[in-house]
């Protein structure tokens, strides 16, 4: 691998990719694959340990991003993405079906 501070770097990103719905799908998605890569076949007691953990973070930050919200919502935005990613570790511990981000 080689790296080059200097390099210039550009990504064009489609723009039903800049909206609120994608980001909070991407975020549950993101939530999803974490708990599929790192719990799906841990020991029931990690799992559950898991479970505890995304269900309180996913309360907080909706909290937060509540508070937050009469601020702006890029401050609100920031905390609702964390509780889309909780609840993205607890729907798959649930066995729920993944989020479709791309149709081919």
């Amino acid at each position: 691998m080689v790296t080059c501070r200097e390099a210039v770097v550009s990504e064009t990103i489609e723009s039903h990719r800049l909206n609120r719905h994608f980001l909070m799908r991407k975020a549950v998605r993101v939530g999803e694959t974490y708990f599929r890569i790192f719990f799906a076949e841990a020991p029931l007691f990690a799992r559950a340990s898991l479970l505890a953990r995304a269900s309180a973070q996913c309360l907080l930050a909706s909290l937060m991003a509540l508070i937050l919200l009469p601020f702006g919502l890029g401050h609100s935005m920031v905390y609702q993405i964390k509780a889309a990613a909780n609840l993205g570790k607890l729907r798959a511990a649930l066995g729920q079906s993944a989020v479709e981000l791309y149709k081919g």
